[in-house]
């Protein structure tokens, strides 16, 4: 009886170490860097087995990851999404979008959360795609925000949302932000408009 108590113990204790580990979720619409390294098109490390894991503290851009770790949601482990190529030779793979489309984003969130929004950043004009994402290197204001006012989402979760009217490659910063607790999730998307 006593090892069957343990065994117990040692399972239920494995899954919510399992629980925590799988964290919260990820943009796999316009696919995110953590998605495509998840689903293997892109070699980066441990991102591969925990896309959902790109949480780092809210408040953006006032707080949150530091410049240059945007991607990975200020996460050490995480740092190949910060790179700003995949290899010497490759950048990030793009999306190809129109410049004022509409275009769906969808999330996998693998932990409920309480809400308070979406938020959608993308690159300024005459941004540098050779250096890490800054604050400085997106345009002040999110061009979408969706908000939720505190409400439990868990599951898919998608918007359609209005681009901006761009030229060339751009990367989009999407922010899952929580009203549980001070953190967020964070996704970086690269894509592409056509060029006049």
């Amino acid at each position: 009886m006593r090892r069957l108590v343990i065994s117990v113990i040692a399972l239920v204790t494995m899954v919510s170490a399992t629980t925590v580990a799988s964290a919260h979720g990820f943009q796999h619409t316009l696919p995110s860097r953590a998605y495509l390294c998840n689903i293997g098109r892109i070699p980066c490390g441990d991102i591969k087995y925990e896309p959902q894991s790109v949480e780092g503290p809210n408040q953006f851009p006032q707080a949150g990851p530091a410049d240059g770790e945007l991607c990975s949601g200020g996460l050490p482990q995480f740092g190949e999404l910060n790179k700003t190529r995949v290899s010497k030779s490759m950048p990030w793979p793009t999306a190809d979008v129109g410049p004022g489309s509409t275009h769906r984003f969808g999330w996998t969130l693998t932990a409920g959360h309480k809400t308070t929004t979406f938020r959608y950043y993308i690159t300024r004009d005459g941004w540098q795609p050779d250096q890490l994402l800054t604050r400085a290197q997106l345009e002040p204001a999110p061009f979408a925000v969706i908000g939720y006012n505190g409400q439990l989402l868990q599951g898919a979760v998608s918007h359609e949302v209005k681009l901006p009217v761009k030229q060339g490659r751009h990367t989009v910063l999407g922010i899952w932000d929580h009203a549980d607790q001070p953190k967020a999730v964070y996704a970086c998307s690269d894509v592409f408009f056509p060029v006049d």
